[in-house]
């Protein structure tokens, strides 16, 4: 009985812990769209314009990110 409640926590620590990492994936890419934002506002001439669609689009990034956790 012991042993079998020790399996069904480390079953559901290790279901967390992947939990926890498809977290930090969607995250570290949220963050590096918003770095590649920044660039290319820093980057390019026109950068009303371009700031205007990349933020568009890193918001778009952003709830379809989180809408799959």
């Amino acid at each position: 009985s012991n042993l079998k409640n020790f399996m069904m926590t480390f079953i559901r620590s290790k279901r967390s812990l992947n939990t926890a990492k498809s977290c930090k994936i969607a995250y570290n890419s949220i963050k590096n769209q918003s770095y590649h934002n920044i660039s290319n506002l820093i980057h390019n001439k026109n950068s009303s314009i371009v700031f205007i669609y990349s933020n568009m689009n890193f918001q778009h990034e952003l709830y379809s990110s989180t809408n799959i956790l």
